[in-house]
């Protein structure tokens, strides 16, 4: 637990852009847990400790990312553009879809 604390704090501290993201994750893994067995769905006990390590060391990476890349507020740079261009012509398709299913239940 200590080593997990020692990463954990390393990550957050060396840029402000990553502070608190992996507690907080590690947040939200507990709360899926507790769903999971209010659920009937809960996994073995056996599971959850290295479930829950997995997401506390998930961004050790970026230890050893340089800080230039760590510390821009936008890493997509000038594929922006293009990634919001292709989430726009996913959220079409899926309007067409949904278009074509009730005109055919209206035919």
């Amino acid at each position: 637990d200590r080593f997990v604390t020692l990463m954990v704090d390393a990550i957050d501290k060396r840029s402000h852009y990553n502070a608190n993201h992996t507690k907080k994750m590690a947040g939200y893994a507990e709360r899926y847990l507790k769903w999971l067995e209010l659920n009937g769905r809960g996994i073995d006990k056996k599971k959850k400790a290295p479930f829950l390590a997995s997401v506390w060391l998930h961004d050790v990476g970026k230890l050893v990312i340089p800080l230039e890349i760590m510390d821009k507020p936008d890493r997509l740079f000038h594929a922006k553009k293009d990634v919001m261009h292709r989430i726009e012509i996913g959220k079409l398709c899926e309007k067409i879809k949904v278009l074509e299913i009730l005109i055919m239940k209206i035919l």
